[in-house]
């Protein structure tokens, strides 16, 4: 595609552009905050089809079954527990539009691959509302906490926000 053209990544993914050697995201967690995630996608699926998603936090979540204790809110799920089938969060189209650009495989089609598509992933679905600002705070905590558990470097994407300032730069 153009993006990935014009971002030189498939130069990164050959091994060019001044690497050593091809990086697709090995190694590293790719952390995805935004309103919720298809996780049964095949583009967030291994060659095994378990998922690269290793965590999940859903913060508008009331499943007492998976109650994330850490936080006090919400439920969130392991790798394992996605696999089995028991993770209940409501997929949602813009979370995972955005987790495949940034970690897409082309599992599901072939030739629509994201920036790192081999690495593991993590995501929250974030509430919004009046607690929307804390709930991102911890949603960066979690992220991090989860990629700094497997000793993974840890990169996060948001793509939600909110309109509380002057979005002038001085606060």
């Amino acid at each position: 595609s153009v993006m990935l053209q014009n971002n030189k990544v498939l130069d990164v993914h050959a091994g060019g552009a001044g690497l050593p050697y091809p990086f697709k995201g090995e190694g590293v967690m790719v952390g995805i905050i935004d309103d919720g995630f298809e996780y049964k996608h095949p583009d967030f699926l291994n060659n095994d089809l378990g998922s690269r998603i290793k965590n999940l936090w859903d913060q508008t979540s009331t499943n007492p079954n998976y109650f994330e204790s850490f936080y006090g809110y919400g439920a969130s799920w392991t790798n394992s527990e996605i696999d089995s089938f028991k993770c209940t969060q409501a997929p949602n189209s813009h979370g995972s539009h955005v987790m495949g650009t940034a970690a897409g495989n082309a599992r599901a089609s072939g030739k629509y691959i994201g920036i790192a598509p081999l690495a593991d992933l993590a995501a929250v679905r974030i509430s919004t509302g009046s607690s929307f600002l804390a709930g991102f705070v911890d949603a960066v905590h979690y992220l991090f906490e989860k990629a700094d558990i497997n000793g993974q470097p840890c990169s996060i994407n948001s793509s939600v926000g909110a309109y509380t300032s002057g979005h002038d730069g001085l606060d």
